[in-house]
């Protein structure tokens, strides 16, 4: 979906468990790749609600990751998994 390299080049936020996630933080999922964060929620459920329901089979301790189609493209957003 994104071009890690041009990401990086162009000073693109990549996500690490350093500090939290913020919206727009480049991630990579092994279903995707790299892909940039849309929105954040509390809880997986209200991911679902806004209607994030594609899987990336992405692992965390922290953070899962969601997707759905939007005007023909994939977005993604992230929901604490802890909360």
């Amino acid at each position: 979906m994104i071009d890690a390299k041009q990401a990086m080049a162009d000073g693109r936020h990549f996500y690490t468990r350093e500090e939290p996630m913020q919206e727009g933080d480049i991630i990579h999922t092994p279903l995707f790749g790299f892909v940039a964060i849309r929105r954040i929620f509390s809880r997986k459920c209200d991911a679902q609600c806004a209607g994030y329901m594609e899987e990336t089979a992405y692992s965390d301790f922290d953070y899962g990751i969601l997707g759905k189609q939007k005007n023909g493209e994939m977005v993604f957003a992230a929901y604490k998994v802890n909360e």
